[in-house]
């Protein structure tokens, strides 16, 4: 997976030094001697910058190292005995696939956060529960039982990441899909769009903008839409908390997907004229050309 240019530890580094706010050391195929000298020189990596080092499935290794906290799967040592052997003050994740695991999780009221998905079909992890992603929708579904637990008083706060398949082009989309009222993801992990990059410093950058862009800025709705349904998706946009750009001006589309970071379009053809659907197809190619996101409602297209 390291690109032969760089080495382990220089993308760590690099990852680190750009904007990684964890980092989670998983080494299925290294012996315990060679897993530790790994470990141990991660963490002075992740010490130096202040994040914390989470070791996945091993304790002893995270033990040796010190690390900050560990990772366990649903096949691996139970949450509750791993608390046992790490103390109190260590950080503690759980892998979940589905409802049935994460409302488990909570019942226990032992982790500190849980790892959600694999949200899409991924090669870095074969072993997966669910081989082609429980997608935005599997998602959602657990942090219903998530926000059910945290929203109670009594119930230790349980934090969540979603993982599997999720890279700079599609974070920001897994961060707006997911999320249900009262209950967000607090970050994604990333695995190979880091460290099998020529350049792991600018793809952690480029990531950290994106996520950042989500939590720190309220989305911008462009519709070019029928006039129709236009005050009602002006409506629907401001009640989740967005704002609606309601403009048809062709010559505004490449300086709003130029100059609007968190800009996505929404298409709805209704019956057009002959110069708003060359307003569809120009918007369509700005905002492609951009890499924006795109909803297309083709309502009509086939009724008239």
């Amino acid at each position: 997976m390291i690109p032969e240019s760089s080495t382990f530890l220089r993308q760590v580094e690099e990852s680190i030094e750009n904007g990684a706010t964890i980092v989670q050391l998983r080494e299925k195929t290294l012996g315990t001697r060679d897993f530790i000298a790994r470990a141990s020189k991660v963490h002075e990596l992740t010490k130096k910058k202040g994040i914390p080092l989470i070791i996945n499935d091993r304790v002893d290794v995270a033990l040796a190292v010190d690390a900050e906290g560990i990772h366990v799967g649903q096949d691996d040592m139970p949450a509750a005995t791993v608390r046992e052997l790490i103390g109190p003050d260590k950080i503690i994740g759980v892998t979940c696939s589905n409802v049935e695991e994460t409302q488990q999780v909570c019942d226990e009221g032992i982790a500190d956060y849980v790892g959600l998905g694999t949200v899409y079909y991924t090669n870095t992890k074969k072993d997966t529960k669910t081989p082609q992603g429980t997608g935005p929708i599997g998602v959602r579904k657990m942090l219903q039982v998530l926000r059910k637990h945290n929203t109670s008083k009594s119930n230790k706060s349980i934090r969540s990441v979603a993982i599997g398949g999720i890279n700079q082009t599609n974070a920001a989309k897994v961060l707006y899909q997911c999320a249900i009222p009262q209950q967000s993801l607090d970050g994604v992990a990333i695995v190979s769009c880091i460290m099998a990059s020529e350049d792991a410093a600018g793809g952690t950058a480029k990531l950290e903008d994106k996520v950042a862009a989500v939590q720190n800025a309220k989305p911008l709705v462009h519709h070019i839409t029928n006039n129709v349904v236009k005050n009602f998706s002006a409506n629907v946009t401001l009640a989740i908390g967005a704002s609606p750009i309601m403009s048809e001006l062709a010559q505004e589309y490449e300086e709003f997907a130029t100059n609007i970071p968190n800009l996505s379009l929404v298409v709805n053809l209704g019956t057009p004229s002959d110069d708003l659907m060359l307003a569809f197809v120009h918007a369509l190619q700005v905002y492609n050309k951009h890499g924006k996101y795109i909803v297309f409602d083709p309502v009509a297209g086939g009724a008239t």
